[in-house]
């Protein structure tokens, strides 16, 4: 309790002053002296607040990641400069001291003209300089008399020329730089000093040095921005169909001229498209002209020219973009916004082509291609599909709108059955690189169909007429009650997954679809179907125990796939149960209306539903996104989860009826035994060796698929698999990314297989910077999206370990591998990421310790979900990618079952026990008690990263390999050591013994390896391992959308400091809350923020509140005789940090208590200071602290953020004491009585630091030293109040005083009110309140909320002056977090403005 240390202290009475209690029947507590505040309701609103409009995908993840920096105000920018320049934002690109680039306008056509201000302002951006305006030649007509002025008005802004043409031919400045091309230019840029003046007369040869990726000169911020006067436009599209925009370049061109491109070319690309998209969704329209430029009274075209297009059913649009002004701008509207736009070869096709982000088909004279952009004349190149239907699939994702039904196109037959019976008719037809099989199947109750179009292969038939059998293989599908159509969009993530064949079928009212890896067995195809039962199957995985299955009816099956409808007529729904696998499969029964949906155990195969009602809509597929591109809303949308059979009724009718199937059952798939009776391991070790065997031991794989792969580190799991594979007799390839991983270790475990004769080949990788990001892109466009439950808004194309296995499936795949064995579901269920007590993971809710009674803790989070789904779909997701089939061993449910039935004594004896047991009884090499986890980005190439004690050797390997490979020993590329443990074939291999003595590491045991690891790095290990992860939320990890209302309480004071940090402020919580800018974002509730005010002006508040309604003001004007009026910054800025504090807890405690405590929707406050920004969602904080009934969250430093300027224990600890160090600015708290009476006492306590510290007494000793040590009054009192009043016994250690609970006792502020308890709770600031640099100047990926706290903002903000630093602060340390600061300022202004407001 509180009391003895207060009383100590002498603070008793200074509470007792500070508060007091009103008798009324609110029983609020309030502060003297404050005055009222008029109550306004808090009701949250489902109000969005539209972003601009994104780029297309593909193009946006090409981006640069950093946007302009300059304001939005065309009015507001002054130049410095003795001479003007262009004020617009797009001309000011970089921070004005930047040079200034001009160039000589053009007097030709309208096309011309505007390509090279584009094109100029390109190459400002890249070069880092402004673009300074253009030299007028005093001819503002065009080639078709159009004055454009008016045009660059349209595309810039009203009166936007005024700005592009200040200086003419007449009128020039005097130039500091002259450059005859782009490459002189970017040559001589260096030598430019700042500010200059440079002129450049020709800017159109950008593109000379192809090594340069064009989005480096137009990224898609860039393009967006200068389409964004286009895009409030309106469209002739056709609501619902994909857009797609011919240009022909006809009218100033004679017939024989090259230049006009033949009409044939477009209709080939027409077609093409059809092919990839039915035409009945696509909307053409066609762009041309017959009449020549005035100059010239002859035209070489007619309107007759163009019926060929008509005839097509295409939209023509003849001589509309010469008429007038209006008429070019709808054209390039038109152009710039199309799903699909069609190039001509002319500059007037260039200027849209620049600005539209989804896809582009160009002609091959183009020099520099944009990345969305498609070569259409290089159609025999054998890449040429893949391209065109990747570009289209990028544009039909973009467009979003309904599909119609398309035709079957390719050659067709009938299928007949082994005594003749007719089948239906199979079409071979290609959709996205690869032959695909339809087979559209005639219902027994159909009365026609359509005739013989072709001649069916013998071989195809055969295979058809045996049952429609699978092979052992992994796969993916896809099922709808309707034809899909628009099959290459809806499969385009699933076909990579089965990349060996995709088979289509239609019947009995459904569309079915197969992609099918063969692995094992004979190479058949699905849908499994039984016509006489009116059984149709298809699932993706493996099912191991088929042969047995088999073997109790007497039959021997030829793949394991025939085992699905043989057990289901045997034991009905019941038959999941008999399948020991990992598989998800879908079985529609219908005969007896019914369908099964299930999933093996742990959910190792991925399976989504969709259902919509209203529509009468149903499909189910094993990636979310075919669903999503099939049209179903979000909530329709449904996974089945793991160890789960559900059971769902069909519709009465077979075809036409608007009704969905709905759920009427859910069984488990597997049930686990709970009791712990077993005191060893033996048993476990033996079923490990079967678990191994099952997944790789097959004697009937397909040719060239043998050789399984998988990952080899230091860790256990991956040396378990190793080891078993070697005591079974199987070479596997072994692939290593660098990382963190220990090469002495690595290279021991080879070692050891050599000594054994185990057979295996090595592959160890240093991956490069650029290498590491290209497979990061390659995810992002190819993978899967999933978004984590464990971390909402962060998915697995984001995480680094991602990217670091897409590069070992890649090799895998390359070298034809396809089955690749897992460690994953190790960590989940032997330990769950905790050892001895201790979480080493976040998530962690064992903490590695099992109790006596299992089943009061089973199933834990990740045993089914948490990081067990999040970590399969990443490895699903991304092996699928790579069309690599991953097995899962340490998921066997035999030995899952096994590792359950050992006693809790025999599960806490050591970390992951069974595994440690096996790989000592075998003498492999491992490190006991240590994990580092898989950080692909650790250690790449040319990093200075790895000072370790493994660090020495790991270099001395590197250098030593690039010495071979390039003669030195300096490259920062991608390499690689290849070596085996026992005949190597390969090529450059190194010998075991070489790399062993480059590391100088002898042959060693597992005792000898341990102890040559310095005890000082495993000290380190296990800190690293022990610091406290992102908050967690159980309910999030189990799929629960989170639903706490929350109220956001900060204070703004003083007008500029409101635009400067106020209103970047709320648009980042707008964004983050409000108005995702990711579609496929999971939406969270609606946050509310309640804002204190003084010295505002009512207009602007009253603007502010039209712009953002879940934005309330509270204005104290009783505050305003207190706002600094000092004229010197440094006096003015201590002032405020003195009185400002103290004023705005004030504030807090007000509108808490008279506006929010009576609100019983409002389950948190979180009060934050307005020098923050929001940079993604943390909901899942909110649902952390009610499941952990923490009443008061606040930050503080783990000892794990990492800074350029020192140590992690210099920012993590006070430099007197080495007390853990607090963070101020930021508080959640539960909104609760309890809670409000201790921030009254915090509050106090904070003012008690500030004012009463000069006492020349020990008391104010003693709050002097607080204050020196935590350089902050909040932060004092935090202190003081969390260990109650024990600062020296409890902040030494974070996990004492801070990443655990703490209850604190006080006393009632109420009058004869009785003590009470609170919970206290921190939180790491780099999640939730960073403030910190970092070396590359990129935000942490785990940061959600920035602090822009200290002087070097306020000198760095508003106005950018990024030369300013400090030994802790740099622009280069800190660019991102000012990218983010702008990007919200920038767009909190535009929202004013837009509003009506004007802000100067």
């Amino acid at each position: 309790m509180l009391r003895s240390t207060w009383t100590y202290f002498g603070l008793g009475a200074l509470v007792g002053a500070a508060l007091f209690w009103v008798s009324d029947s609110s029983g609020w507590l309030v502060t003297p002296g404050l005055g009222d505040v008029a109550e306004a309701p808090l009701a949250p609103r489902e109000e969005r607040i539209e972003g601009s409009r994104p780029a297309s995908s593909a193009v946006q993840e090409q981006s640069s990641t950093r946007p302009p920096t300059s304001t939005t105000s065309s009015s507001g920018l002054t130049t410095t400069s003795s001479d003007p320049v262009c004020e617009l934002p797009l001309c000011q690109l970089h921070e004005r001291s930047a040079p200034q680039l001009f160039i000589l306008e053009h007097t030709d056509g309208a096309g011309h003209r505007m390509k090279s201000i584009l094109e100029a302002m390109a190459i400002a951006w890249r070069n880092k300089m402004n673009f300074g305006g253009l030299v007028g030649q005093l001819q503002p007509l065009t080639d078709q008399h159009i004055n454009f002025r008016v045009i660059s008005d349209a595309i810039f802004g009203e009166e936007a020329s005024k700005d592009l043409y200040i200086y003419n031919i007449s009128n020039k400045p005097r130039w500091e730089g002259v450059f005859d091309s782009v490459r002189q230019l970017e040559s001589g840029r260096e030598h430019l000093k700042e500010k200059a003046f440079a002129y450049c007369h020709a800017v159109n040869e950008w593109g000379y040095d192809r090594s340069i990726p064009t989005s480096s000169y137009f990224p898609g911020w860039l393009r967006n921005e200068l389409r964004q006067h286009l895009d409030t436009r309106p469209l002739l599209f056709a609501a619902g169909k994909v857009s797609v925009v011919i240009h022909l370049r006809r009218s100033d061109l004679e017939r024989s001229d090259t230049r006009a491109t033949p009409d044939a070319y477009y209709y080939r690309l027409a077609k093409e498209i059809g092919h990839i998209v039915s035409f009945e969704t696509l909307d053409f329209h066609v762009w041309s002209s017959t009449k020549n430029i005035p100059a010239y009274d002859y035209h070489y075209w007619t309107s007759k020219d163009y019926d060929g297009y008509r005839e097509r059913g295409m939209t023509v649009h003849l001589d509309e973009q010469i008429d007038n002004n209006d008429d070019m701008i709808k054209a390039w509207t038109h152009m710039a916004r199309a799903d699909i736009f069609i190039m001509s070869q002319s500059s007037f096709s260039m200027v849209p082509a620049y600005l539209n982000t989804n896809c582009v088909i160009y002609p091959s004279n183009i020099d520099a291609p944009l990345e969305n952009w498609v070569d259409g004349k290089d159609n025999k190149r054998s890449q040429y599909q893949a391209s065109l239907q990747k570009c289209v699939a990028r544009a039909v994702e973009g467009s979003q709108t309904e599909r119609r039904p398309r035709r079957a196109v390719g050659r067709c037959g009938l299928l007949l059955g082994p005594s003749g019976r007719f089948l239906g008719e199979i079409c071979v037809c290609c959709l996205r690189r690869r032959s695909v099989l339809q087979f559209a199947s005639v219902s027994p109750r159909s009365t026609g169909f359509v005739g013989l179009r072709g001649v069916v292969r013998k071989t195809a038939q055969a295979a058809w007429a045996q049952g429609l059998k699978s092979s052992f293989a992994e796969s993916s599908f896809l099922v709808a009650n309707w034809l899909i159509s628009n099959l290459a969009y809806s499969n385009f993530f699933l076909q990579p997954r089965g990349p060996d064949e995709t088979t289509r079928w239609q019947g009995y009212g459904f569309d079915f679809v197969h992609n099918l890896l063969h692995m094992t067995g004979e190479k058949v195809l699905q849908p499994f179907h039984d016509p006489d039962r009116r059984l149709v199957a298809l699932f993706n995985g493996e099912i191991y125990n088929w042969e047995e299955l088999g073997s109790e009816l007497g039959s021997s099956f030829r793949s394991d796939g025939e085992v699905i409808l043989s057990e289901y007529q045997r034991h009905g729904g019941s038959f999941v149960r008999r399948l020991d696998g990992e598989f998800a499969l879908a079985l529609f029964d219908f005969q007896r209306r019914e369908l099964i949906l299930a999933r093996d155990p742990f959910g190792t195969k991925p399976l989504w539903f969709a259902s919509s009602a209203a529509l009468g809509r149903f499909a189910c597929a094993s990636y979310r996104s075919a669903l999503e591109r099939l049209g179903f809303e979000e909530q329709d949308i449904h996974q089945v989860e793991p160890n789960t059979a559900l059971h769902l009724r069909l519709p009465s009718t077979e075809a036409g009826e608007a009704e969905a199937p709905v759920v009427i059952h859910q069984a488990a798939v597997f049930e686990f035994d709970m009791r712990q009776h077993k005191a060893d391991t033996k048993d476990w070790q033996k079923l490990f060796l079967k678990a191994i065997q099952k997944r790789a031991g097959s004697t009937r794989f397909a040719p060239g698929r043998a050789v399984p792969a998988m990952c080899l580190s230091d860790g256990y799991d991956s040396g378990s698999i190793a080891v078993a594979l070697g005591e079974l007799g199987i070479a596997p390839a072994m692939y290593t990314v660098q990382a963190r991983e220990d090469v002495r270790v690595l290279l021991a475990r080879l070692e050891a297989m050599r000594v054994r004769h185990m057979n295996a080949s090595w592959k160890l990788t240093q991956l490069s910077q650029e290498e590491f990001q290209r497979e990061k892109t390659f995810l992002r466009e190819n993978a899967e999206k999933v978004f984590y439950k464990l971390r909402p808004g962060y998915a697995n194309v984001d995480d680094k370990a991602a990217a670091g296995l897409s590069w070992i499936y890649r090799q895998a795949a390359h070298f034809g591998q396809r089955l690749f064995l897992s460690g994953s579901g190790a960590d989940e269920v032997i330990s769950d990421y905790g050892a001895y007590g201790a979480p080493l993971e976040f998530h962690s809710t064992l903490m590695g310790h099992f109790p006596e009674n299992l089943s009061t803790a089973f199933p834990w989070l990740n045993f089914y979900l948490g990081t067990q789904q999040d970590y399969l779909a990443k490895e699903e997701s991304t092996a699928g990618a790579h069309g690599v089939e991953t097995r899962y061993p340490f998921l066997d449910r035999s030995l899952v079952q096994e590792f359950l039935w050992l006693s809790n004594d025999a599960k806490n004896s050591l970390y992951k026990a069974p595994i440690h047991e096996f790989l000592a009884s075998e003498q492999f090499p491992f490190v006991p008690g240590v994990k580092r986890g898989f950080s692909a980005d650790r250690n790449l190439a040319g990093s200075s990263e790895g000072h370790d004690d493994a660090g020495a050797a790991r270099a001395r390997l590197w250098a030593r390999a690039r010495a071979r490979e390039r003669g030195d020993g300096g490259e920062v590329e991608t390499a690689t050591v290849a070596a085996c443990s026992h005949q190597c074939e390969e090529e450059g291999s190194f010998s075991l013994e070489e790399l062993m003595e480059v590391v100088e590491l002898e042959s060693v045991r597992i005792k000898d390896l341990s102890e040559a690891l310095p005890a000082l790095q495993r000290a380190r290990a296990r800190r690293a391992q022990q610091a406290l992860r992102p908050p967690l939320s159980l309910a999030a990890a189990n799929g629960v959308e989170p639903t706490p209302g929350v109220v956001i309480l900060t204070s703004c004071m003083e007008e500029h400091y409101f635009l400067t940090y106020c209103g970047p402020l709320f648009s980042s919580i707008g964004e983050a809350f409000h108005s995702p800018s990711d579609e496929s974002r999971p939406r969270v509730p609606v946050v509310k923020v309640m804002v204190a005010t003084a010295g505002l002006a009512a207009a602007t508040l009253e603007a502010v509140s039209r712009v953002m309604p879940w934005v309330e003001f509270a204005p104290f004007q009783e505050h305003e005789e207190q706002l600094s009026s000092h004229e010197d910054p440094t006096e003015g800025e201590n002032y405020r940090r003195l009185t400002y504090q103290s004023l705005k807890l004030q504030q807090y405690l007000l509108l808490w208590q008279t506006r929010i405590l009576p609100l019983k929707e409002v389950a948190f406050v979180l009060c934050m200071d307005s020098d923050m920004v929001v940079a993604k969602p943390f909901m899942h904080v909110f649902e952390l602290l009610q499941q952990r009934q923490v009443d008061i969250a606040f930050s503080y430093y783990d000892g794990t953020r990492e800074v350029p300027w020192g140590s992690t224990e210099e920012l993590a600890f006070t430099k007197k004491k080495g007390y853990v160090r607090l963070q101020g600015g930021l508080l959640i708290m539960r909104n609760s009585l309890d809670a409000l009476q201790w921030f009254a006492t915090w509050k106090s306590l904070t003012e008690v630091t500030l004012f009463h510290n000069e006492n020349e007494n020990d008391l104010g000793q003693r709050w002097r030293d607080l204050l020196e040590e935590f350089k902050g009054p909040s932060q004092a009192a935090l202190a003081f109040l969390l260990t109650q009043g024990e600062v020296e016994k409890v902040m030494k250690d974070a996990a004492t005083c801070c990443s655990s609970l703490r209850s604190i006792e006080l006393e009632s502020l109420r009058p004869g009110g009785e003590n009470f308890r609170v919970t206290m709770m921190g939180l790491p600031t780099q999640y939730l309140n960073d403030a910190e640099s970092t070396a590359d100047g990129l935000l942490p990926q785990t940061a959600h909320i920035v602090h822009l706290k200290g002087t070097w903002w306020r000198n760095v903000l508003p106005e950018g002056r990024r030369e300013i630093t400090t030994p802790t602060r740099s622009f280069a340390w800190n660019w991102q977090a000012f990218e983010l600061w702008h990007h919200h300022y920038v767009h909190f202004l535009r929202l004013l403005r837009d509003g009506g407001f004007e802000v100067y």
